[in-house]
């Protein structure tokens, strides 16, 4: 992989995290393939940008999001990359004063858009609620 392609995974990467916790929905929805698919513990796969969106909250600035992720590795090909990182979020919801918190790793895999631009296709996390967190929100 290149290393001007690796520092487009990293700053893509980061791009979400930053647009998450904003509540700045469209901008994490332009960094996903149409058909992204994500898979979680305990939940059926969300498949599609449109299945993504629907669950995301209508009034994103009612919640407050922090999030820490380091991206272990990158690698990749001409057209398809992949991620391994550590990831924790903790979610305050407007109808609770406890954060929830999830913590564990991620895998995500990118595809290059005909444009050149990278775009997020698969991801797989092991996020799981913390000890002495919150109640669980979703």
């Amino acid at each position: 992989m290149k290393p001007a392609d690796e520092s487009a995974i990293r700053a893509l990467c980061q791009q979400w995290l930053d647009a998450s916790m904003t509540g700045d929905t469209a901008s994490v929805l332009a960094l996903m393939a149409d058909d992204a698919v994500f898979i979680t513990p305990g939940q059926p796969p969300i498949v599609g940008k449109a299945a993504f969106a629907a669950l995301l909250p209508a009034n994103p600035a009612s919640m407050r999001l922090v999030a820490k992720q380091e991206i272990l590795e990158v690698g990749g090909t001409d057209d398809l990359a992949s991620s391994r990182g550590a990831l924790t979020v903790t979610v305050t919801p407007p109808s609770s004063a406890q954060p929830v918190t999830r913590s564990g790793h991620t895998l995500t895999l990118f595809a290059r858009h005909p444009s050149g631009h990278w775009l997020l296709t698969r991801d797989a996390n092991t996020l799981l609620l913390q000890p002495g967190s919150g109640a669980d929100v979703g």
